[in-house]
């Protein structure tokens, strides 16, 4: 019992230190693309400069949130704000059991499986499906 609580204590608060994670790009342009691969599909395409957040890490690619879509990066074109203390994920796990930041957000599947949220001026924002529950 003390062994789960101690768990779920450590699993918080590295959900808290990931959401203080954020990170610049520093490549000409860094292809956020919608599952970590070099073949995934490019869902933005990112300048340099701009800023994204942190949620995962997986192999050589970071899960992150940009302005608009969420989306994975190949680590070398980011510059990390803080050392990251983010514990690479070596297993074939998906989001859904991997501490992510946590929101406000509510994700929505749509009609044909894709996942969005609904942004503050009512817009729907796509991002990577596995987000979605």
């Amino acid at each position: 019992m003390f062994r789960t609580a101690a768990c779920g204590v450590l699993v918080l608060a590295f959900c808290a230190f990931l959401s203080a994670q954020s990170a610049r790009v520093i490549a000409d342009k860094a292809s956020l693309r919608g599952r970590p691969a070099d073949n995934g599909k490019v869902v933005e395409t990112l300048s340099k400069g701009a800023e994204v957040e942190l949620v995962k890490v997986s192999g050589l690619w970071y899960l992150v949130q940009s302005a608009e879509y969420a989306g994975w990066v190949f680590t070398s074109d980011l510059e990390v704000a803080k050392t990251p203390a983010i514990v690479a994920d070596t297993s074939k796990s998906s989001l859904k059991t991997t501490p992510a930041v946590t929101t406000n957000r509510t994700y929505i599947r749509g009609p044909r499986g894709g996942c969005y949220y609904l942004s503050p001026s009512g817009s729907k924002v796509y991002v990577d499906r596995d987000l979605c529950n």
